[in-house]
Formats: C-alpha cells, sequence, structure tokens
C-alpha cells in the first residue's frame, strides 16, 4: 500500500504478549520489579493476554460472575474480607491481574481464547447468547465507564478455528463475534473490541456485516518464514517471500472497504537462542536477527499503517512445553523461568529503540527497495526529526554499502539501533542537498538540524 504517516507514535504501538502470572505461578500484583510485566514495560505500551474463557466458566452458556472477585477498587465499596472468587477456579481473580499490568504502565488488551478442546462446538446451547452474556459481563466489569477500567480492548477469540483444536463451521465463528462484540458495547461503549485473526477467507466467511457495527478494527498475526530446503525457515522482515507479506491483505481490505477501522497486529516474533538457551530448529535466526528484526520490523508495521504491535512471546515456554525443539518456544524476549528470566538482546534492542525514538512516528518513506530501506519519522506535528536506514538482507550479514539519498536537512547526529545500548556512528556527508550514507543490516538513524542524540 502507498505510504502514509502514522497516527502512533512507536511507543505507543509497541508492547508484548502475556499471560496469567507471566510464568511465575503467582498473581503479577505480587511479583518484583524484575519479574513479571514490569520487566518488559521499558518498552511495552501495552500487554495482550490469552485469557480462556474456559478458566472462567465451566460452561459456555453461564455468564461468568467477574463481579464476585475480590479487587481493591471492590473492597473500598465494601466486600468482605477474604470473599472468594465465585468463577471456574475458586483462587481466580482477575482484578489483582491485570491492575498490577496497568500499575506497571501497560494498556490490557486481551484475547478471550476458547478452543473445542476445552468448549466443544455441543456445549453452546445457543452460541450467539452465550457469548453476548460473557461479553456484557468482561465490559461491564473490566471497562472503564462502569468497572475497573482495568481492560480497554477485547479480541474475540484467538484464532479459534486452529487445525486440530478449533471450530470449522464459519457461522458458528460469526454467531460468537456478533454476540460478544455486541455484548461488549452494550457493557461498556468505550471499550474496544477486534475480531479473530482472518485470512482472506475467513474475513468473508466469519466476519458478518452485521458484526463490523460492533468492532473497532481488524486484527492479524504475522511470523516471517520463507519455504527452504531445511523447510519452513525464518529470515528477515523485508524477504519478497516472506509470508509477513500475508498481512497486506488486512491492510488493503480496511483501506478499501472500512477506511476509519485501525488494524492490529496482536502477534509478530522469530525465534532465536539467548538468555543461555539455544535454538535448533529451522525457523530459528540467530540472537542478533532477533532483535534487528524486532525493530525493521516494527517499523515496516508502522509504515503499513497498523496502529499497535504485540511481540509473540514475553519469554521462551517452560522446558516441559517443548521448550527448544518447536516453533515459538524461543521467540520470547528472555529466557524461561528455569533460567530465570535472562533478558536476550531483543528485549534491550527494544528498550533502546523506545527511549531514542519512543515519541517519533513514521512520516514517509524516502527509498524501499532491494538495495535499501530509508524511512522518515518525525514528530506529533509532522515535521521531520530523524532519517532511518537499513539494508533489507540477513542480519547476520554485516557487510556494508553506500547510498545516496536527497534529504534537505542537515544531519546532526547518527546512531545504531538493535544492539543493547546506545551506540552512535558517524554522520553522513552532505553534499549539494544528497546525503552519502553507509548502511548495513543493522538500522543506523540520523537525527535531523538540533535533535539531540538519545532523545525522544
Amino acid at each position: 500500500p502507498a505510504a502514509r504517516a502514522s497516527d502512533v507514535t512507536i511507543s505507543s504501538l509497541l508492547g508484548v504478549n502475556g499471560i496469567w502470572g507471566w510464568q511465575t505461578s503467582r498473581y503479577s500484583s505480587e511479583l518484583a520489579h524484575d519479574k513479571g510485566p514490569k520487566l518488559y514495560s521499558n518498552f511495552a505500551a501495552h500487554g495482550r493476554n490469552y485469557h480462556n474463557w474456559h478458566w472462567d466458566v465451566a460452561d459456555p452458556d453461564t455468564s461468568p460472575p467477574f463481579d464476585d472477585m475480590v479487587s481493591r477498587a471492590e473492597t473500598h465499596r465494601g466486600s468482605r474480607p477474604g470473599h472468594s472468587s465465585k468463577l471456574r477456579q475458586d483462587w481466580l481473580n482477575w482484578d489483582h491481574e491485570y491492575a498490577a499490568w496497568m500499575a506497571a504502565g501497560m494498556e490490557v488488551q486481551v484475547s478471550i481464547q476458547f478452543i473445542a478442546d476445552q468448549f466443544p462446538r455441543d456445549t453452546f446451547d445457543d452460541p450467539y447468547t452465550a457469548a453476548y452474556n460473557y461479553g456484557f459481563a468482561f465490559a461491564r466489569h473490566f471497562g472503564p465507564t462502569h468497572g475497573t477500567g482495568n481492560v480497554h480492548v477485547l479480541e474475540v477469540g484467538n484464532e479459534p478455528w486452529m487445525s486440530g483444536h478449533g471450530y470449522p463451521d464459519p457461522s458458528f465463528y460469526r454467531e460468537v463475534l456478533l454476540g460478544m462484540s455486541r455484548g461488549v458495547k452494550e457493557g461498556d461503549p468505550v471499550m474496544r473490541v477486534l475480531p479473530a485473526v482472518f485470512t482472506v477467507e475467513d474475513t468473508f466467511e466469519r466476519m458478518s456485516l452485521e458484526a463490523v457495527e460492533y468492532l473497532d478494527g481488524f486484527n492479524t498475526h504475522a511470523y516471517s518464514w520463507i519455504g527452504t530446503a531445511a523447510g519452513r525457515t525464518g529470515t528477515y522482515p523485508e524477504h519478497p517471500s516472506s509470508c509477513l507479506r500475508e498481512s497486506l491483505f488486512i491492510v488493503k481490505y480496511r483501506d478499501e472497504f472500512f477506511p476509519a477501522m485501525e488494524v492490529y497486529m496482536s502477534e509478530l516474533g522469530w525465534d532465536a537462542p539467548g538468555g543461555g538457551q539455544d535454538c535448533d530448529f529451522p525457523e530459528c535466526v540467530s540472537e542478533r536477527e532477533q532483535a534487528l528484526y524486532a525493530i525493521r520490523g516494527a517499523l515496516l508495521v508502522a509504515r503499513l499503517g497498523f496502529a499497535r504491535l504485540s511481540w509473540f512471546f514475553f519469554a521462551n515456554l517452560k522446558d516441559d512445553e517443548n521448550g527448544g525443539t518447536k516453533v515459538f518456544s524461543r521467540s520470547g524476549l528472555t529466557s524461561n523461568a528455569e533460567h530465570g528470566f535472562r533478558p536476550k538482546q531483543v528485549l534491550k534492542a527494544l528498550e533502546v529503540f523506545v527511549s531514542t525514538l519512543g515519541s517519533r512516528r513514521f512520516l514517509n518513506v524516502l527509498q524501499e527497495d532491494r538495495e535499501a530501506y530509508v524511512y522518515v519519522l518525525g514528530d506529533d506535528g509532522g515535521t521531520a526529526t530523524h532519517v532511518i536506514a537499513w539494508r533489507p538482507i540477513d542480519g547476520d550479514d554485516t557487510s556494508t554499502t553506500s547510498i545516496n539519498i536527497a534529504v534537505s536537512e542537515t544531519p546532526a547526529a547518527a546512531f545504531l539501533l538493535g544492539g543493547v545500548e546506545y551506540e552512535s556512528v558517524d554522520l553522513p556527508t552532505v553534499s549539494d542537498g544528497v546525503w552519502t550514507m553507509e548502511i548495513s543490516s543493522q538500522p543506523v538513524v540520523v537525527a535531523l538540524d538540533a535533535v539531540a542524540p538519545g532523545c525522544s
């Protein structure tokens, strides 16, 4: 699609996928600063949680009694100390969990996950009504208008038709989507609602125009793989054959039919070693590549017009979850709990990215081809403040090339992204309004005029 200025800053774009307790088996409210949401909040403006429907109720036709949970807000209203939750698990209290995410500075986005393994199709007496009641109860309790204000975005499902675990009948999801999205909006109109992930076929088969009335945007997942002799293989985000390009569909669909809608990329990531753990399956990239692709991928996502990007996943999977032997088991920003949540290069790179350019937003493209990607970033008023450039090649390829770019502004400072700390480099040379600069697979940022290095 043609480039257009982004409506969101780099900081507000970026977030992370998490889960209850963040692999600690404790409420996030009980965790220290180096665990849970606080470990990732230096870059993540939002946290996306996989909130399983079956954790709340044993029968989907039962409306979840969220108001029976003890929260800080409810305590102020006079709830009895020690009063237990009436959800499916007596110990479960989402208020404790989501309040801690908010306290860490993350806006909460939930994906209400339901699969046929837990809720077979025949357990739903009436899918529309079950979904409506759940959505209404959820929004009324967690929404900002009437409830705790701890949840701002709700997704109706997370790949609910995935192979082996999903619901193959498109009409079933259409009913659930319509019911839950309407229930949410009638429970709290301020809460934003998104559908589950859609392919081209899913969009037209599983989403009705009636449901769109209750949606605030569209949603997709993207990963960067290509087919090779080794099988499905991880690659850089700009690769012309990368399956990441499938995400262009939802952008074009939005632009053509619903231009006022937002698009979210609620999963993007790469598997890689780091934090004391290896990675030895074909989808793996190196630790350096994971860090560089996180930055380059985020810039590409901003350029395509996405309002939000959630990194998958916060930590590597646990060792007893086939950790290290299957795709997604090494996509964490840190090692897993058994290895102490040791930060990988990608986490540090994202922190530097936000600390230096967090208040900037994508403005336009200067070059976008197989030689170089060169983007302009700027402030809220649309004034250009930075130029960022890189070679669209494998991240472990450290070779450089010289490019010439017409830029009228004067370069003031330059630094690299993708490393674990701020690293300044030489300025481009300038002649008659043309910059000559050396670029590599690692993005180089040039601040314009009086923009100080490292400042956002």
